[in-house]
């Protein structure tokens, strides 16, 4: 953490002091590449607990995975608010950020979610194989003893029984070796949550690079590039948006394109390429 805030800081001093020389602008970049990394790490460490929390909230119509990404746009938001010394541990402090970001996704998704009836037969059928199994073996039948039954596959059944239920805990044990459903779906949701993270992050220090470009150059960096709908317009489109010609709005996306690649902005994003 002591990290991450030295680099906001060193970040926060290069883009307002012009006055620095090359030494002091050398190693302030350094510092605040460690920041960025620091903040990734803290982002990544955390993603059990986001996933602790998204599994709480299934069974209305999103995915793990997708709740689990509004979980890490709360985590990140967190992350970058929390007041080392107001006292209280990150964890409390992200928790209370990734359950406002979770909850809100899900208040949007069941205002018009409803379980498909082909859903509702099919979850009755896998509830149906369980009620036997588990007399059967004198147990709860595993993912993969109920898939052997019904044909479908493990993580389809998953998929349905959170479906189909208000709340899901990953902790829930499915098997006498204390296996958890966790055990089944948490090494593809991690990679899943790596993704989104790294996703999210790079979303965010383009903004931050942007803003510091005027209006009118970071609206047509936006424009050429695709940043926000992901369709790249040509310079005769963006010429037309505003008014110029195209060689004025190349001349501008150069000027602006040259302001980016300024060390305190290219520092930040060059950890992303590849």
């Amino acid at each position: 953490i002591a990290e991450m805030i030295a680099g906001k800081r060193a970040y926060k001093k290069l883009t307002k002091d012009k006055d620095l020389d090359f030494a002091e602008r050398e190693k302030l970049c350094q510092i605040s590449e460690r920041g960025i990394a620091a903040r990734k790490t803290l982002i990544q460490s955390n993603g059990r607990l986001v996933i602790s929390i998204a599994s709480k909230y299934s069974g209305h119509g999103l995915s793990l995975a997708e709740l689990s990404q509004e979980g890490v746009l709360g985590l990140i938001r967190a992350i970058d608010k929390f007041d080392v010394t107001k006292g209280v541990r990150l964890s409390t402090y992200a928790s209370y950020w990734i359950r406002q970001s979770v909850s809100r996704a899900v208040a949007v998704q069941t205002r018009v979610i409803r379980l498909p009836v082909h859903k509702v037969d099919h979850l009755g059928k896998i509830k149906k194989a369980m009620g036997q199994l588990t007399q059967t073996l004198g147990r709860t039948p595993e993912l993969e003893e109920i898939a052997a039954l019904t044909g479908d596959e493990p993580a389809q059944i998953y998929e349905l029984l959170q479906d189909g239920q208000e709340t899901l805990s990953l902790e829930e044990p499915v098997g006498e070796d204390g296996a958890t459903l966790a055990d089944f779906v948490e090494n593809d949701l991690t990679q899943d949550l790596e993704d989104q993270v790294d996703s999210t992050l790079l979303e965010s220090e383009i903004r931050r690079a942007l803003a510091g470009l005027s209006a009118r150059e970071s609206r047509i960096v936006e424009l050429r590039y695709g940043l926000r709908d992901g369709q790249p317009l040509t310079l005769q489109d963006v010429a037309e948006r505003f008014g110029l010609t195209r060689e004025r709005i190349r001349q501008i996306e150069k000027e602006a394109l040259a302001k980016l690649r300024q060390p305190h902005h290219a520092n930040r994003l060059i950890g992303f390429v590849n």
